[in-house]
């Protein structure tokens, strides 16, 4: 077993359609030094899966499991209070393995929900995150519909600097990076990095600080590179981590100490 210690800080292993055996990935995983997992929900039915998924594996090959709960902006459901309450229970019944309230944001890519309902959601689950001190996994990406991080920004400012976390998949510019690293949060970097050909985005992973990094696989989605168009899923950490240390020239050991110290910092693994 690998002496390394690497986190996954944003996957999906517990969804009903995960394309591969729980026992063969947390194998792999435990073979190749990810050895702590974050699975988060997409909406309150994923999020009671991702609790059961912990309960079930935390501990097994000596993987660590734990989950957040929370509201995909594209998988809001039609009683936006209710769920908000069924999320807020199920964070305040199920807090030993709880890390996080996520995946939520806002997404303009597609017009799945209006901005007002994805507003709404994001607003009340980051006053639920705060209430139970709790850090937050962000999905934020603009689109055909609208600049995304304006109105991110704009829920932020009126938090008052209080809501913590990361943004989870960021793909966006130099002046948001900026602006992320402003508020104190983290990015989590995934496999797009290692097959991404925009040289402008590349600039924007490589200006990622190294204190200011999480990693995350996104699983089953966004296998890195040499495993394009596979299942992901948590042990491919590693090549994403030996692809940032090349690029920045530094030890597979120095990424992977960082970053799992920044996730155990924002996450508590």
């Amino acid at each position: 077993m690998s002496e390394l210690v690497l986190v996954d800080t944003h996957c999906h292993i517990h969804d009903d359609d995960f394309p591969l055996p729980a026992n063969e990935i947390l194998q792999a995983g435990a073979s190749d030094g990810v050895t702590k997992w974050l699975t988060m929900g997409s909406n309150v039915e994923s999020s009671r899966q991702a609790i059961d998924y912990a309960n079930q594996y935390d501990g097994v090959d000596g993987v660590m499991v734990r989950y957040g709960v929370g509201m995909h902006p594209h998988d809001i459901g039609q009683d936006i209070l209710s769920d908000l309450d069924q999320l807020r229970s199920l964070a305040v019944e199920n807090p030993e393995k709880l890390c996080a309230i996520g995946e939520i944001g806002l997404d303009y890519f597609y017009d799945d929900q209006p901005s007002e309902r994805q507003i709404q959601a994001l607003e009340g689950q980051i006053q639920i995150a705060i209430d139970l001190n709790l850090p937050m996994s962000f999905h934020v990406r603009s689109g055909k519909h609208g600049d995304a991080f304006v109105d991110f920004w704009a829920i932020m400012a009126n938090f008052g600097g209080r809501a913590r976390g990361v943004l989870h998949s960021f793909t966006d510019s130099r002046e948001n990076l900026d602006k992320v690293l402003e508020h104190g949060l983290a990015v989590g970097v995934n496999g797009i990095a290692t097959f991404n050909r925009d040289e402008k985005l590349n600039e924007v992973f490589d200006a990622i600080p190294l204190e200011s990094m999480v990693l995350e696989t996104d699983a089953p989605y966004l296998s890195p590179a040499p495993f394009r168009g596979k299942p992901n899923h948590p042990a491919r950490i590693r090549q994403i981590a030996e692809f940032i240390a090349t690029r920045r020239g530094l030890t597979l050991a120095e990424v992977a100490n960082a970053t799992t110290a920044n996730a155990n910092r924002i996450f508590g693994v």
